[in-house]
C-alpha cells in the first residue's frame, strides 16, 4: 500500500507496520514501540519509546514507591471492613491530602482516609 496522505484512519494501519517492525528487535532484550504521534496532510512524527525487556513500566516502579512511603506492600486486591461492609483496596492517591486510599464495592469506587484501613493491609 502506498500512503499519500496521512489521516487517523491510516496512521493506525501504519502503526501497526512500525510496531511489528521494531519487535524483530525483541531478540535484543528490548521493548520497542512508537508513542505518541502528531501529524498533518504531509508528514507525521512520532516518540519511540524502549525499554528493557525485563524492567517494571513506571506505573509499576510509581506505585511501588507509593506503597513503600505507606508502609504496605503487596496490598492490592486485599479485602477491608468499612463500618461492617467488605471494600476490596484498589490503590492509593499519593498526592492527596485527604481521602488518599481508593477501595471499591460492587463495582463502584469510593475514596476514604488511608489511615482508616492501614491496620488492615499491614
Amino acid at each position: 500500500m502506498k500512503v499519500t496522505s496521512f489521516s487517523k484512519q491510516n496512521l493506525t494501519e501504519i502503526r501497526a507496520e512500525i510496531n511489528a517492525k521494531l519487535a524483530e528487535l525483541k531478540s535484543l532484550g528490548l521493548d520497542i514501540k512508537l508513542g505518541n504521534v502528531s501529524f498533518n496532510a504531509n508528514s507525521f512524527s512520532g516518540k519511540i519509546e524502549c525499554r528493557l525487556e525485563d524492567a517494571p513500566d513506571v506505573f509499576t516502579e510509581t506505585w511501588n514507591k507509593s506503597l513503600k512511603s505507606y508502609g504496605i506492600k503487596d496490598a492490592l486486591g486485599k479485602p477491608v471492613i468499612i463500618a461492617g461492609k467488605y471494600y476490596v483496596f484498589k490503590g492509593l492517591r499519593p498526592r492527596a491530602r485527604v481521602k488518599d486510599a481508593i477501595v471499591e464495592r460492587d463495582g463502584k469506587k469510593f475514596r476514604i482516609n488511608f489511615e482508616a484501613i492501614r491496620s488492615q493491609l499491614l
